[in-house]
């Protein structure tokens, strides 16, 4: 059985790899028409590595506590959360939504975890992201005065931002 499952491991390994390879081919001609010109910054890249490794660490430690929350005290260690986090995280580059939380309760499921509460504790995380992302958007976008749904979501936010009017315009100093 354990060999099966690394055959398995490898081919979804393998079809993530051709999707991302095909993804780049049918985009080929528009990537090399763009004109861009890529120059390397190490220290941007640093900050930007960081920042992306901070938010998959924020990720992984809400998943655990909404999954501790489902289950009790969670059997799953961080690096073990870790592991079925990113792994199934690959599967988001294979066509079709279902695969990286299918992936992540398979996984969590070896790990001795309930695959619905793994499932389950993935979906919120995923919807509570969102919702902080759009509410982030909605108050910080240079364009958000020009959109009603960030006016209103401004004027209903408790801690009330200096930049928010009714009419959504500036207000005069």
């Amino acid at each position: 059985m354990r060999r099966l499952w690394l055959a398995l491991q490898w081919v979804l390994g393998l079809v993530v790899l051709y999707f991302v390879v095909a993804s780049i081919a049918a985009n080929w001609g528009e990537i090399r028409s763009s004109q861009a010109r890529i120059r390397l910054d190490l220290g941007a890249l640093a900050a930007a590595t960081a920042m992306v490794l901070a938010s998959y660490a924020v990720l992984i430690s809400a998943w655990r506590a909404v999954l501790a929350g489902w289950e009790g005290p969670t059997k799953l260690r961080y690096a073990q959360a870790a592991r079925v986090w990113c792994v199934s995280n690959l599967a988001r580059y294979v066509p079709g939504k279902v695969w990286q939380i299918g992936g992540m309760a398979a996984l969590a499921q070896r790990a001795g975890v309930s695959p619905w509460a793994a499932a389950g504790s993935a979906i919120i995380v995923q919807l509570v992201s969102v919702a902080t992302g759009a509410l982030i958007t909605g108050l910080a976008a240079p364009q958000w005065k020009a959109h009603p749904w960030a006016v209103a979501g401004c004027e209903s936010w408790p801690p009330r931002p200096p930049r928010c009017s009714r009419g959504g315009g500036a207000r005069a100093s």
